[in-house]
């Protein structure tokens, strides 16, 4: 037994009958073994009902998938000899995994990788990937002999959901959903992920960026590096916030605008995430403003010439213990190394030492 590419089709129920006139018997039933083959040993008494019929059995075969469904019948083999050899070749059954990526906020999450695992007793099997659309949906396509042991009846899927580029490990998955799925049957499963409580960084910057519309020239949103110490009172006032928080934040976003530390220069703050969370990659201007926020705010001189000669392991501890006091947001492993490679490039090049290539383009 062979898929169409000469696989072995492994794990399939084969079941032989006997075609009269007017009635089918059935004559015994096998499981394929690793190699896709197969044997059905009968006897004479399954198909003769008469001692006036002569000759053999008229044999032919059914193929069914671990659901029950019929993959391919033969065409049956009049007056079969005691040996009979019957291969057949089934078609490839593609499956689908499928479903919404959305947050508690009920917002589709656009760009996520949603893995597919077949579960057993102390291992997974990873059967493919895929990342979600704009409508949060996401489609998993895959083959029947994506799971190892196919002849199951049901398969424990686990699916988990990744920010693009991290690595897939239990850690980084931002959530999980286990579900019993019939093997051959279209799965739908919807994954929600909570929502993490925003940071120190993510109210303060949901609380000032609404009070800067129609403030700048001409009726344009005020850029927020523009902002001044005068305005700190207004905004504590208008805000609840902290004046100390305020000025610090304003401090950091004029620091992120004017020094290019690593990144781009700040987009316009329509493009900056109101809720960042650990599934959000951080890059450019707004990294560099995220994290001089959190390094000043854990206590790291304020003085460029200071801060920068600081060594990198002493930053990325910063940063860490800026995240865990929830200053500023997670950041996920992919943003971590950029600041860490970046940061690693300065001490070199501050130090005068061999830098390689790769790691500062």
């Amino acid at each position: 037994m062979t898929y169409h590419d000469a696989s072995p089709a492994v794990g399939l129920t084969v079941v032989a009958y006997d075609k009269d006139e007017s009635s089918t018997d059935t004559l015994g039933q096998a499981v394929t073994d690793v190699t896709g083959t197969y044997g059905i040993g009968y006897t004479e008494a399954q198909y003769r009902s008469s001692a006036k019929e002569r000759g053999g059995a008229d044999v032919f075969v059914r193929v069914f998938n671990g659901a029950g469904a019929q993959l391919a019948e033969t065409k049956a083999v009049r007056n079969a000899g005691a040996s009979l050899r019957i291969d057949v070749k089934v078609e490839t059954v593609r499956y689908r995994v499928s479903g919404a990526v959305r947050n508690s906020d009920d917002l589709a999450l656009v760009g996520l990788r949603v893995v597919v695992y077949d579960k057993d007793l102390r291992t997974e099997q990873r059967i493919g990937s895929t990342l979600t659309e704009e409508n949060g949906r996401y489609l998993l396509v895959y083959d029947a002999p994506a799971f190892k042991r196919a002849e199951r009846a049901t398969a424990e899927l686990v699916v988990r959901a990744f920010a693009d580029g991290e690595e897939e490990n239990l850690k980084n998955a931002l959530v999980e959903v286990r579900t019993r799925a019939n093997v051959g049957m279209d799965a739908v499963v919807d994954l929600l992920v909570a929502l993490p409580a925003l940071s120190e960084w993510e109210s303060i910057t949901n609380s000032i960026v609404p009070l800067l519309d129609g403030q700048g020239a001409g009726g344009e949103a005020l850029h927020p590096w523009e902002l001044k110490e005068d305005d700190v009172g207004f905004i504590a006032d208008e805000t609840g916030l902290d004046q100390e928080r305020v000025s610090l934040w304003i401090l950091a976003v004029q620091a992120a605008h004017e020094r290019v530390l690593f990144g781009d220069a700040l987009p316009h703050t329509s493009q900056w995430p109101r809720g960042v969370g650990p599934m959000t990659l951080l890059t450019g201007g707004v990294l560099r403003f995220v994290t001089l926020y959190g390094w000043w705010r854990d206590g790291q001189p304020q003085d460029f010439n200071q801060l920068v000669s600081l060594s990198s392991n002493v930053l990325m501890a910063s940063l860490e213990r800026a995240v865990g006091a929830r200053y500023i947001p997670a950041l996920n492993g992919a943003t971590l190394e950029t600041i860490r490679s970046t940061w690693h490039c300065n001490e070199a090049i501050r130090t005068k030492q061999q830098v390689s290539a790769t790691r500062c383009g």
